[in-house]
């Protein structure tokens, strides 16, 4: 699944609108009130539950089909602060991404002709 980050949905609901403030990513208060007093705490619930209920809804899709819960590993630099506690996420790796391209790259000199 590609879907776009928690910066760039907080970006969007700024820029996309005329009054919605600039917010910084942080993840809420887990051990205060749900629902958000401020417009940036509404902002930011938004996006940290929507985010975490993307994955939820996925993984329990991907499971109703195929009769299994797939491995999940959140990707990016932001994964921990979404996921550290998720029970759907087996492991965090924020550079996933740098690794796969560090290894294709591998592969492809491994493969070239030494002459070219």
């Amino acid at each position: 699944m590609i879907a776009p980050g928690g910066r760039m949905q907080l970006r969007a609901l700024h820029e996309g609108t005329s009054s919605l403030p600039a917010v910084a990513l942080a993840a809420p208060d887990r051990e205060g009130d749900t629902f958000a007093k401020t417009t940036p705490e509404a902002m930011l619930h938004g996006v940290y539950f929507g985010v975490r209920g993307l994955v939820r809804t996925v993984v329990e899709r991907f499971a109703a089909r195929f009769g299994a819960y797939p491995t999940v590993i959140a990707t990016g630099g932001d994964a921990a602060l979404f996921f550290d506690d998720d029970e759907f996420v087996e492991r965090i790796v924020p550079d996933l991404t740098l690794r796969g391209i560090a290894l294709a790259a591998q592969a492809a000199l491994a493969d070239a002709p030494e002459d070219a």
